[in-house]
């Protein structure tokens, strides 16, 4: 048989299942989802990232019964906690932003300015780890201010979708969490929608859904948390780090931890003292990447950690952010050299705030 022809039978395949999940679980009901996109908001204003986002996710999910809920909390300046301001993406200018914000449509958003963490260099997370006998290491924390913002933003988000469920008199099964320039150039596997179909109730045998492909164990940028553990999960925000186990506790396992507590050993961490069942997902560089440390190039985290190689889809979809944001750089460039938008109105919350 031709690789032309085992492809034709595979996306066959796929087409019929997807069919047959859309006709045979919508009778039975739909699932709501909220999508809680947190962060620096950077390339979501690039047309691929908010396009992607809606033609991929929402609508994709729409046709299988899942109906995704967008709930963003976004800061417009490029913050981060680690990255030379260099990599920082261009300004981005309200009426940019609210051009994205009307192809995806959020149910609710709402906009904060970072500051900044005073945080004790030697327990960053207050865990009093010298204090109980084990040993500290300079750099056993990486951007611990980072980890701290994340949760925290997490928290914030929560709260935004618990108030869109009473305003809304709906249950979220499922809470999504993600970054605002994730570009989704593909939709997620169907195996993704199922699960989220099938954990519609208010109980789930997994509540925490990962991607198996990042290199981490957990993909910070996109993971789902259920409703039976989005409290304990989401809800504490960066209190709950100081409940995690020393760096100095965790066996070494070369690079999921990469020898210090990063964020996403955090996220790895708080799964486990909440005792969620977890789930593997395989996401992959085929549907969806993050971008690089340097988001002000448009390069994204193509490679495949498991197989050590780069995926085609991904590259291609590479080619495609660098473009877009070479073609942004250059107009905000010119908008500055002529004093353009200057009187752009500030962007305005809508729907429940934290």
């Amino acid at each position: 048989m031709s690789l032309i022809a085992a492809v034709a039978i595979v996306v066959a395949s796929a087409t019929a299942r997807r069919g047959a999940l859309g006709a045979r679980s919508c009778a039975e009901g739909r699932a709501d989802v909220a999508f809680l996109i947190g962060g620096s908001v950077r390339g979501m204003v690039l047309d691929h990232v908010s396009k992607g986002l809606k033609t991929n996710v929402l609508d994709w999910m729409a046709e299988r019964c899942v109906n995704v809920h967008p709930i963003m909390l976004l800061s417009i300046a490029d913050v981060s906690g680690w990255r030379d301001r260099s990599a920082m993406f261009p300004k981005v200018y309200p009426h940019v932003l609210q051009r994205a914000l009307d192809v995806i449509r959020p149910v609710a958003v709402s906009f904060y300015t970072a500051s900044a963490y005073d945080l004790d260099t030697k327990d960053p997370w207050g865990q009093h780890c010298a204090a109980r006998g084990f040993k500290v290491k300079k750099d056993d924390y990486f951007s611990p201010a980072t980890t701290y913002a994340q949760f925290d933003v997490s928290k914030r988000l929560l709260c935004m979708a618990r108030k869109v469920e009473q305003e809304k008199n709906i249950h979220f099964s499922w809470f999504v969490r993600s970054r605002p320039d994730y570009f989704w150039y593909g939709p997620p596997p169907v195996d993704f929608a199922t699960t989220l179909w099938d954990g519609r109730g208010t109980d789930s045998a997994h509540a925490f859904i990962f991607d198996e492909d990042w290199r981490h164990k957990y993909n910070d940028a996109l993971y789902a948390v259920h409703s039976s553990h989005a409290d304990g999960i989401l809800g504490p925000g960066s209190s709950i780090l100081s409940k995690l186990p020393c760096r100095a506790e965790i066996p070494a396992t070369g690079a999921v931890f990469l020898g210090r507590m990063t964020p996403e050993t955090a996220l790895h961490k708080v799964v486990d003292l909440v005792g969620a069942a977890s789930r593997a997902v395989g996401i992959g560089f085929e549907r969806s990447a993050r971008p690089t440390a340097e988001p002000g190039e448009g390069t994204l985290s193509c490679v495949d950690y498991k197989l050590q190689k780069h995926i085609h889809p991904c590259e291609r979809a590479q080619a495609i952010s660098v473009s877009e944001t070479k073609v942004y750089r250059a107009q905000v460039s010119r908008w500055r050299s002529l004093n353009a938008y200057a009187d752009d109105p500030p962007m305005q919350s809508m729907g429940p705030t934290c």
